[in-house]
């Protein structure tokens, strides 16, 4: 179960550190924008949902998140000491 916690955590983790405005990474990229491109990205916020949306119909989004996904993996991997054959499952089941 713990396993499946941290793959679903991850996850989210990822998808929420999109750079698409209604999402929390708009909000880490923002103070780094110059002043008037910071204003021409917020006011593509009200379509941020609907780029995330075509992004999943195209299926994009998987091959944005995937590769992020299985980097964090593998670094939690290193980090807790398990071997790798106890995540292995789950990451094949990303791809």
């Amino acid at each position: 179960m713990s396993i499946a916690g941290v793959l679903i955590n991850s996850i989210l983790m990822v998808f929420n550190l999109l750079p698409i405005p209604p999402l929390d990474g708009s909000k880490v990229i923002m103070p780094f924008l110059p002043k008037p491109f910071a204003v021409i990205y917020e006011r593509f916020s009200p379509y941020g949902f609907y780029l995330i949306i075509a992004l999943m119909l195209l299926g994009l989004l998987g091959i944005i998140l995937n590769p992020l996904i299985n980097n964090i993996l593998s670094l939690l991997i290193n980090v807790s000491g398990f071997p790798p054959s106890v995540f292995a499952g789950f990451i094949q089941s990303l791809n």
